[in-house]
Formats: structure tokens, C-alpha cells, sequence
């Protein structure tokens, strides 16, 4: 994760370059239990590969538990948390990394 951070402020200069690396996909691997609040990458689909997550949203009605196999898209511009219910790997934006 300290690397993904690293490499994101790198690129928040060159606007064009960070898009190309969001347009990428990014795989997120969670122990039971983590949390993670995908910041930048809010906008994006997550397809939960392996594992179960529960996603809250900001100003969304009920919760979404995400189990292997499947996908999420999150309401434009809403902040959103992801906690691992089990050792979980998510893939974000771009496609699936299966």
C-alpha cells in the first residue's frame, strides 16, 4: 500500500500519466479484519476475486456485502470504506485480474 501511495503522489503531477495508471487495474489484497478506503480510486468498479468485504458508502441506503465472484460499482464522488470479513483480494477499475 506505501508503495501504491508513493507512486500516486509521483504521478499527481503529470495528469495525463495518472490517469493511465487509475485506468489500470489495481489489485488490493486485505487480511480479515483490514480496512481500506480507496481514495482516488472511489470512482472505480471493484470485483472482489477471493474472499467476502462489506462496503459502506457515503449517503447510500444500506451497506453491500461482496462476495468472491463479485462486482460493485460505487455512486459517483461518494467516499466509501471496505473491511474485510475474511482474508480477501479485490481487483479495482480496469477490468478483472482473476
Amino acid at each position: 500500500m506505501k508503495t501504491f501511495l508513493r507512486r500516486l503522489l509521483s504521478l499527481s503531477r503529470r495528469s495525463s500519466a495518472l490517469r493511465a495508471y487509475l485506468a489500470a487495474p489495481h489489485q488490493i489484497v486485505l487480511r480479515a479484519n483490514e480496512m481500506w478506503r480507496p481514495g482516488s480510486l472511489e470512482k472505480l468498479p471493484i470485483h472482489c476475486v477471493r474472499g467476502k468485504v462489506w462496503i459502506t458508502s457515503a449517503d447510500e441506503p444500506g451497506d453491500v456485502i461482496l462476495d468472491a465472484g463479485r462486482d460493485w460499482a460505487p455512486a459517483r464522488g461518494k467516499a466509501t470504506l471496505v473491511s474485510a470479513l475474511s482474508d480477501a483480494v479485490l481487483c479495482v477499475g480496469g477490468g478483472r485480474n482473476r
